[in-house]
């Protein structure tokens, strides 16, 4: 028989959606400033979440940038049969001149806009180009002759057979954070773009427009990730269960969780990084398992006893799934609770979030879900589930194949186990991260092109 406690829960359930309704409300108003309608929960889209630097060395490396500028510039480089023509120098003046007008750049350094030296009745002397010799037709071939040989040029700013040449995009002295909310990669791509002429190819590359471009592909993923998954899980709760409530319960519950998690987060000042984006897309299949479980044992009460009192369906229910449901979050949050022992900041913050999100889940699935189930009629006459037989075949299959080859499946195992052993002392640890990008992206290819130049 069902315990007090449980008995207590399900005559109360109205108490437990009151109060669930309320935290909602709360948890909204935490989120969205209801006055302009905008999050208050802020996206940090930098790598600093997932450096091994610690929060000290990183602000020491920003503090070094500031007072000594940022040296990790942009470069761009046009690529061309010939740099010393009129034309491709007047496009790299222009093309100079409106990046270092960008908000965000400290300097830029290219053919047009460094002074080059030269030799002058053995005088050594400095000098820009100005406008007027960029319409000199003598100035490409002069430009060629004070580049050639010269080590501070050549090599450095345009390439010894005058085919590619350089613009070194020093940018402000900020943090990666303040660079990537900025934009300034993406600026400085729009820049070339608009440049792009023919007979002239313009690429770009650097630590900060691979960084940026990770942010943004990450970015992409999860406003596509989490969306597909509850597309999948939708399907899959329609399939199992056929009934609205076996679909809308189970994505209630997940959506009242993210919005208490992304509340506790706006509460606390704390951004959406690269690591704690990962843990809505965890908590959507962590809720799907949790209310699935506990909506098979509702569905298995209402088709074995239909005439049951709903406070005393309730009450079993809870009997029911109350210790299963517990003991699997706690031992999801037992595991979470080992990457707190992590030197590295951001596998701590994300094995929080997680917790505290798990925790939602674990509140809801005892206290929300049963609540909501006590007002829903279960719906007469009751049909069996279209998907058991189909499952309870497959399974009855899989059984008899486990048993007949289980001397195999071990061996199989085993050497499964040996191989990923071995395989795993050749992990290489490596801050390369361009080469996760497919073949044909142009952050992957202007890479390799600047490279190999």
């Amino acid at each position: 028989m069902p315990n007090t406690i449980h008995q207590w829960i399900a005559a109360h359930s109205s108490w437990f959606l009151t109060l669930v309704a309320a935290i909602t409300l709360a948890a909204l108003v935490q989120l969205v400033d209801l006055r302009n309608g905008t999050l208050r929960l802020s996206i940090d889209p930098s790598l600093d979440t997932i450096s091994t630097l610690s929060e000290a060395d990183r602000d020491y490396a920003d503090l070094i940038r500031l007072r000594f500028g940022n040296r990790e510039p942009v470069m761009v480089v046009l690529q061309s049969e010939d740099i010393y023509t009129l034309e491709n120098l007047a496009l790299l003046d222009r093309l100079s001149r409106t990046l270092a007008s960008l908000d965000g750049v400290e300097s830029v350094s290219s053919l047009t806009a460094t002074a080059i030296p030269r030799i002058e009745g053995g005088v050594l002397k400095y000098a820009h180009l100005t406008e007027e010799a960029l319409k000199d037709p003598d100035t490409p071939e002069l430009l060629r002759n004070a580049s050639k040989g010269n080590s501070l040029i050549e090599g450095q700013l345009v390439s010894p057979d005058g085919r590619n040449t350089a613009i070194l995009v020093h940018p402000q002295p900020w943090s990666e954070k303040e660079l990537m909310q900025s934009r300034l990669a993406e600026r400085i791509l729009l820049v070339i773009d608009a440049e792009q002429s023919r007979g002239v190819h313009i690429m770009a590359t650097g630590s900060l427009v691979i960084r940026s471009e990770i942010s943004d592909t990450v970015a992409r993923q999860l406003r596509t990730v989490v969306p597909i998954i509850i597309l999948v899980i939708t399907t899959l709760l329609a399939l199992v269960f056929r009934t609205i409530r076996g679909v809308l319960v189970p994505l209630a519950s997940i959506a009242i969780a993210l919005v208490w998690l992304l509340a506790t987060l706006s509460f606390l000042g704390k951004p959406i990084n690269l690591m704690t984006a990962l843990v809505p897309p965890f908590i959507v299949t962590m809720g799907l398992a949790y209310c699935a479980h506990v909506l098979t044992e509702y569905e298995h009460q209402i088709r074995s006893n239909e005439n049951m009192d709903a406070v005393l369906r309730i009450s079993k229910l809870l009997q029911a799934v109350s210790v299963p449901v517990m003991v699997t979050g706690l031992a999801t949050m037992a595991g979470l609770l080992a990457l707190m022992i992590n030197e590295q900041d951001a596998m701590i913050e994300f094995a929080w979030v997680s917790i505290t999100g798990t925790a939602y889940l674990l509140l809801l699935t005892q206290l929300f879900v049963p609540s909501v189930l006590r007002y829903i009629k279960p719906g007469y006459p009751l049909k069996p589930l279209p998907a058991h037989s189909m499952f309870e075949a497959a399974v009855e299959k899989l059984s008899r194949f486990d048993q007949k080859w289980r001397p195999l499946i071990l061996r199989v195992a085993i050497g499964i186990f040996i191989l990923s052993l071995i395989l795993i002392s050749r992990i290489e640890i490596s801050d390369v991260f361009v080469g996760l990008f497919p073949e044909n992206a142009r952050v992957r290819m202007d890479y390799q092109s600047i490279s190999e130049t």
